[in-house]
């Protein structure tokens, strides 16, 4: 920050008035009055994708980048090498993108002396705006919680800036990570309900009582399919924060001090949730069968149709047949009225083919 370079002391006025005033480092470190943090958060940082946040009258304040070490969240979003380092040497060591995606329950919970590292998949945006999920690391220490992540979650974007919990404020690294879980379970029953009323929309649509084109039928079966793969990557998101959360749990404040009431709720809606998410994913395969099947229908009138058509010309094909044997005696050939014959006769036969037809309810 230029100001830092450039003064050795900063005196903050606000209309006229000295709000605030001490050393520079003072100053921009830890800014005490409102306005002045309001300034410091507005600045721009040259690492972007290192947020760094303390804990203060029920609020995370933004930190400078060049003070870590009083951070109480420090939240790394597509970390560059230089971050990585600035981070590590607080003393916390920060997974990998290798470690980060194995699937090995060993893998993503683990305990280490002095903090615990939890990799868990959450559902959020990619950098191009595309729906993903994609796994965020925690590293709970008894100081800090570290974050890192590869995507962006509205949860992580929306706590910094809004109030904390009145009665259970979480100003331990542990207690903050079950909050940002906590809002991840609420972002992820928006996405429940939403698919619900997809899956409502939808069934009035397939069960209907008018007929429905083959055109209709397909676009029914592929929002039916978008669906339910999305109701499969929330299961697997609301799996790994249910281990994770149990695994906090049975860590028993060892490592991570966190409200055993608050802990509790937060597995409680998540098993919740995740019993909800069963629920839709067999409405998912519920409509996709009745789908299929009323496409098989289809299918299978159409043929019906064809088949009878096909059935109706059969017996006048098999009387002209005869008369396409080239045979040299055939006597028909030299009658006078052996033509107009014919033709009634073929055309007697397909009224009569019709008509069955029609008793047996095939046309």
């Amino acid at each position: 920050m230029v100001v830092r370079l450039l003064a050795d002391r900063l005196m903050v006025m606000k209309a006229g008035r000295v709000v605030e005033a001490g050393l520079s480092d003072q100053v921009l470190d830890d800014p005490q009055h409102g306005y002045m943090q309001l300034l410091v958060s507005s600045v721009l940082q040259v690492s972007p994708m290192l947020h760094a946040y303390k804990a203060l009258d029920n609020r995370l304040i933004p930190l400078p980048n060049t003070d870590l070490s009083q951070a109480l969240w420090i939240d790394l979003y597509l970390p560059k090498e230089a971050e990585r380092n600035a981070v590590e040497r607080l003393g916390q060591e920060i997974p990998d993108a290798e470690q980060m995606v194995e699937i090995q329950p060993s893998s993503r919970l683990q305990k280490s002396p002095g903090h615990l590292s939890i990799t868990v998949f959450l559902p959020g945006q990619s950098s191009d705006g595309e729906r993903s999920i994609a796994p965020v690391a925690f590293v709970i220490g008894k100081d800090r919680l570290i974050t890192v992540r590869d995507h962006i979650l509205p949860t992580f974007e929306r706590l910094p800036n809004q109030d904390l919990e009145k009665n259970e404020i979480p100003d331990s690294p542990g207690a903050l990570m079950v909050e940002i879980l906590e809002g991840i379970t609420g972002d992820i029953a928006d996405r429940l309900e939403n698919a619900g009323l997809e899956f409502d929309q939808l069934a009035d649509a397939v069960f209907s009582d008018r007929s429905h084109s083959a055109a209709e039928l397909q676009d029914n079966l592929r929002k039916a399919a978008h669906t339910g793969e999305r109701l499969s990557t929330l299961r697997h998101a609301l799996l790994t924060v249910e281990r994770a959360l149990t695994f906090v749990q049975a860590d028993d404040g060892e490592h991570a001090d966190v409200p055993a009431g608050l802990l509790r709720a937060v597995i409680r809606d998540t098993k919740a949730l995740a019993t909800h998410c069963d629920y839709l994913s067999t409405r998912a395969t519920a409509l996709t069968d009745a789908t299929l099947g009323m496409i098989d229908l289809t299918q299978s009138r159409s043929f019906a149709v064809l088949s009878s058509v096909t059935a109706l010309f059969v017996p006048p094909t098999f009387i002209a047949s005869f008369y396409g044997m080239n045979f040299v005696n055939m006597p028909e050939l030299h009658t006078v009225r052996g033509f107009h014959i014919v033709l009634t006769i073929m055309v007697i036969s397909v009224i009569c083919a019709f008509i069955f037809l029609r008793w047996r309810r095939l046309l």
